[in-house]
């Protein structure tokens, strides 16, 4: 009788400790930069967007460096 007892403890137990919901179902969508953001309404989704290459020195910048250019620079 007191092995009986101490089984049901133990189930009273883990109904109580075990969880009740179903966890969120994660989800992870990566795009590239100008395509549409696939991801939905879910609080539980992330979007990593991959953008497109830039140059390291823009157009502006480099027509003032090529005044310090080697070739520009006299004896």
């Amino acid at each position: 009788m007191g092995l009986e007892r101490e089984l049901e403890a133990l189930r009273r137990r883990v109904r109580r400790v075990a969880k009740v919901e179903n966890p969120p179902q994660l989800s992870v969508h990566v795009f590239n930069e100008g395509e549409k953001n696939p991801t939905g309404d879910s609080p539980w989704e992330l979007s990593i967007m991959i953008e497109k290459k830039r140059p390291l020195i823009d157009q502006a910048n480099s027509l003032d460096a090529s005044r310090f250019s080697r070739s520009s620079t006299s004896k």
